[in-house]
């Protein structure tokens, strides 16, 4: 910082000002002599430097460009998730003009009962044609969710693990529910592993799919007796496309 001094009355000016503030003189402004003791220290320029930034219009302009594309960001992935959740993933072919698909549970019964280490052998394409007639006289047990109705239940194998996608209707669009679970049966108790699901094609996560596992819950109480008949089973095996039921020996 510096002053001028009037040459009239020796009145301290500001550097900018061409007459005197007391006199009205007019300033020599090559006269002009630094004022002593008045350097600003760090804190002093670091604060200054601050409130530069605060009131700098780029800085403004830079912040509300990023707020308003990331709301776009935001916004684009909340559709492309609910575009996701309403297409239908990757499913085994079902007909419409199904016969009456094989008596599983009848085959389970018998072999079960002959002790002769029987193995029954079923294509996905057959348990699922079974599955059109067992959830249909359990359709009572799959009507409790609110504005949902249960369309059918479909399953798919591969090596190790099975995958159910449970097919309801709200307000005549088709919404698809999945959870896959690798199975282990032994000493007459079957445990199943979750390991993750879908809605629609959008998938999720194993851990948190342990709190979505109502999506297919309910199809799988409606099927509690064959549960319980697969239970006593020797042992069950999951391959591609089909699935293999050992019946126990004497």
């Amino acid at each position: 910082m510096s002053k001028l001094l009037c040459p009239e009355c020796r009145h301290e000016n500001e550097a900018e000002r061409v007459y005197c503030h007391n006199c009205g003189a007019k300033l020599n402004r090559t006269e002009a002599v630094p004022i002593p003791g008045k350097t600003d220290d760090a804190e002093t320029v670091a604060t200054r430097e601050r409130l530069r930034k605060m009131m700098d219009n780029r800085g403004v302009k830079t912040r509300q460009f990023f707020f308003k594309y990331a709301k776009l960001l935001l916004a684009a992935c909340i559709a492309a998730a609910l575009i996701q959740m309403f297409l239908a993933p990757d499913l085994p072919p079902v007909g419409k003009d199904l016969e009456l698909g094989p008596q599983i549970g009848l085959d389970l019964e018998n072999a079960i009962l002959q002790h002769h280490g029987t193995q029954l052998t079923y294509t996905e394409d057959q348990v699922n044609a079974y599955l059109v007639g067992a959830l249909k006289r359990k359709k009572t047990t799959l009507l409790d969710k609110p504005m949902l109705d249960f369309q059918r239940g479909i399953v798919h194998f591969d090596e190790g693990m099975f995958r159910m996608t449970v097919v309801r209707s709200c307000f005549g669009c088709s919404l698809y529910s999945s959870a896959f679970y690798r199975v282990n049966l032994q000493n007459g108790k079957l445990s199943a592993t979750g390991e993750g699901g879908a809605i629609g094609r959008m998938p999720i996560h194993p851990q948190l799919m342990q709190f979505a596992n109502f999506l297919v819950g309910d199809a799988f109480k409606a099927l509690e007796q064959d549960r319980k008949e697969v239970e006593k089973l020797a042992a069950i095996e999951f391959h591609s496309h089909a699935v293999v039921m050992t019946a126990p020996t004497q």
